[in-house]
């Protein structure tokens, strides 16, 4: 297999989040699903992730469920490949 090399950038409220709510997902966490997100996206890999992409907002935002909490980030593929975490927070705040 190929491998790719992408980053992950968090937002500042995302960071937030993750430094507040470490019982409830970690920042190792939010990086294994997210790096296997990618995996799917980009290889179409057969990958265990609850993944969707977003209907209504900028092409290539995706959301992943992983217990109470919702992961959106967007990927960016110009000049460099990029998922950058948008927010991280509980199901009943994710689609306000």
């Amino acid at each position: 297999m190929i491998a790719f090399e992408f980053d992950i950038e968090y937002s500042r409220d995302a960071d937030k989040f993750l430094e507040k709510n470490q019982s409830v997902v970690s920042k190792d966490r939010v990086k294994t699903l997210v790096t296997s997100a990618m995996r799917k996206i980009i290889r179409r890999e057969d990958i265990n992730v609850d993944l969707i992409q977003l209907k209504g907002e900028p092409k290539g935002t995706f959301r992943i469920k992983t217990g109470d909490a919702r992961i959106i980030f967007k990927l960016y593929t110009d000049p460099a490949l990029v998922a950058f975490v948008k927010e991280v927070v509980f199901r009943k705040d994710a689609y306000r």
